[in-house]
């Protein structure tokens, strides 16, 4: 899509913008930066689900966007013997999620499962 493209889809009541590059299973790309500057004007934050391209080949952060999402069960973890979820932000966004959703509802992974990630980690780049 196009700025122009993507803003024509904002709304008064738009309050994030969502996506997912590579698109899966389409690998489709999406330009980040764009969607970033655009959501700025807006003033909407970008979340992007980085789940397919992973954190070593992609970094949304450092392409203006606010918030990244992955599956850590597939690349990060890399064995198939975990099942968690990782969001990332800046810190002020960190510390609401704590104070609110992860505080009302958990999402705290064990101890052994948080060291299967890091093992996972390990072999990430192959």
């Amino acid at each position: 899509a196009t700025k122009e493209q993507l803003l024509e889809k904002i709304r008064p009541e738009t309050v994030c913008i969502y996506v997912e590059t590579p698109i899966n299973p389409t690998m489709k790309l999406v330009d980040l930066q764009m969607v970033a500057n655009v959501a700025k004007e807006a003033g909407i934050p970008v979340v992007v689900d980085n789940t397919f391209c992973s954190p070593y080949l992609q970094t949304p952060l450092s392409l203006g966007c606010d918030i990244v999402v992955h599956s850590a069960t597939k690349y990060i973890c890399g064995h198939g013997d975990v099942i968690a979820g990782i969001a990332v932000g800046k810190k002020e966004f960190i510390d609401l999620v704590s104070m609110t959703t992860q505080k009302d509802i958990g999402g705290v992974i064990s101890p052994f499962d948080a060291w299967l990630l890091l093992r996972g980690l390990k072999t990430l780049p192959i």
